[in-house]
């Protein structure tokens, strides 16, 4: 299983893409690019090619309505 420098991920930089994707999950590669998306984390994982599964990270999208506190 290859690592992932997940430093090398700006999610300021997806934010237009990830706004029409929120309430799903996406697929992120390190090189800061949606490979793959999903209503489940099943589903996003059928969506990616095979060679890209050990290169990403998958992250479930809030609604734009919803806010994280530490």
């Amino acid at each position: 299983m290859s690592e992932i420098n997940i430093k090398k991920i700006n999610l300021e930089k997806l934010d237009r893409e990830l706004e029409r994707l929120q309430e799903k999950w996406v697929a992120i590669s390190e090189e800061n690019k949606i490979v793959a998306s999903g209503k489940t984390y099943n589903e996003a994982l059928k969506n990616i090619k095979p060679e890209m599964k050990e290169k990403t990270i998958f992250l479930k999208i809030p609604p734009l309505n919803y806010s994280i506190s530490p």
